[in-house]
């Protein structure tokens, strides 16, 4: 689910691209948003999940015991790809599209993680 704001002419949206994801202990992922604006700034942070759910339920209750050891994940990389005309002719499909896609790191080697990829755009006037 996405929602935007406006601060000083410009726009801001806000997203969960990824709301559940997982990693076992030293282990790193990458996950991609296709077809993203060419002309937008993008900030991304992740949200902790312990055990796999929100801690806090929708009526303000917890909604699962808590965690029995530290969580820590980081973002290590972001890029882009802006895909070429290769993608038509090889079948793969996308071409003319920019991509986005960031990777993050379970550093806790002992436990897993679950947590949720969280993506602010902020476009121009």
């Amino acid at each position: 689910m996405a929602s935007s704001i406006s601060a000083h002419a410009q726009r801001i949206l806000f997203s969960t691209p990824f709301p559940a994801l997982h990693l076992e202990p030293g282990q790193e992922g990458t996950w991609f948003v296709d077809n993203v604006a060419f002309n937008a700034v993008r900030t991304f942070t992740v949200a902790l999940n312990p055990n796999g759910a929100p801690i806090i339920g929708a009526n303000g209750s917890i909604t699962k015991s808590w965690i029995q050891w530290d969580q820590k994940v980081e973002i290590t990389n972001v890029f882009y790809i802006a895909k070429g005309e290769a993608h038509a002719s090889d079948g793969t499909g996308g071409q003319r599209t920019y991509q986005v896609n960031v990777t993050v790191k379970n550093l806790n080697t002992d436990h897993p993680a679950d947590f949720q990829l969280l993506m602010a755009e902020i476009f121009p006037k």
